[in-house]
């Protein structure tokens, strides 16, 4: 895929995939509920998005589909995911 992509998440549980060049929304993701924080592997192959108290979902962004959803204890609320330089590692925040 050529040109810039532009992700989004939000509360109403729904990540936004946008191509930049024409402001053209490609994706939507569907995480089903408050979603926090998200990272996109460096070759945009993989989203993943922390959902607030499931844990947090990994997509492929090709074709939307979930890959696995890594789910946490109910007392557990997920702050943030980030992926390392490389993609080798991923950090989770969370309160609980």
């Amino acid at each position: 895929m050529d040109g810039d992509l532009l992700f989004t998440c939000s509360d109403d549980g729904t990540v936004c995939m946008y191509e930049t060049s024409q402001c053209i929304r490609l994706g939507l993701f569907d995480v089903k509920e408050a979603c926090r924080s998200i990272d996109v592997t460096k070759d945009s192959k993989y989203l993943i998005a922390a959902s607030v108290t499931v844990g947090y979902i990994v997509f492929n962004v090709k074709d939307g589909k979930t890959v696995t959803t890594v789910r946490v204890q109910p007392s557990h609320q997920f702050k943030q995911v980030a992926l390392s330089f490389g993609d080798k590692e991923l950090l989770t925040i969370s309160d609980y």
